[in-house]
């Protein structure tokens, strides 16, 4: 077929285009309205230490301790990202983890390490309240997890999580997304039934003539 055959196709059956893309809108538009409540928060965790250690070792100007404090800091990352360690902070937190299965605590934390020393936590609530309770437990909970680490050795400059404020906003998608991507899905729908309608009207004249 030549391609003005095509423009003839879609003026044809421009009706059945405007509706499909219509119709694609007003959906999309009716789910954007009715989203539930969805706050996503981001917390940066920083890896200290809770005093210092006298040496009169040559320390490679805090090399080693660098490296130590990276170590550690891929831990804290497991640690954040296993179900256990997500579970003990939503009880730690007061929220219930019964309904949710190991594949969610898995995925419930977006850990990314950020340098040595910083870790970057982000995670999504449909409360605010709920989503600064997690933000205070993750912190107090995973220095739990150090300390019991340091319970034997007891060394004095031993390692401590500090956790700032979370950036908490709005996580739901926006209406400008869901207008573009409505569209643009509508748009590609609305020629594909408008060409599969003058197909089958094709095809049933054909049928009727043999």
């Amino acid at each position: 077929m030549e391609l003005y055959e095509y423009f003839l196709i879609l003026r044809n059956k421009q009706r059945v285009f405007w509706m499909t893309l219509g119709i694609i809108v007003f959906v999309a538009l009716v789910w954007q309205g009715n989203q539930g409540n969805r706050f996503g928060a981001t917390l940066l965790l920083n890896i200290s230490r809770s005093g210092s250690q006298q040496t009169s070792d040559y320390t490679y100007d805090g090399f080693y301790r660098l490296q130590a404090d990276e170590r550690f800091a891929d831990t804290v990352v497991r640690w954040i990202g296993s179900p256990r360690g997500t579970e003990d902070v939503l009880h730690e937190a007061g929220i219930g983890t019964e309904s949710l299965r190991t594949k969610d605590l898995t995925g419930f934390f977006t850990v990314g390490r950020l340098s040595s020393q910083v870790i970057r936590v982000e995670y999504v609530r449909g409360d605010s309240e709920s989503t600064e309770k997690i933000a205070g437990a993750l912190v107090k909970t995973l220095n739990r997890y150090a300390d019991e680490l340091n319970r034997d050795a007891r060394d004095p400059s031993w390692f401590m999580i500090i956790g700032n404020d979370p950036v908490i906003r709005d996580a739901r998608v926006s209406l400008e997304k869901v207008l573009a991507m409505s569209v643009a899905v509508g748009i590609f729908l609305g020629l594909f039934f408008s060409l599969f309608s003058h197909y089958w009207e094709v095809q049933k004249t054909r049928n009727r003539e043999q």
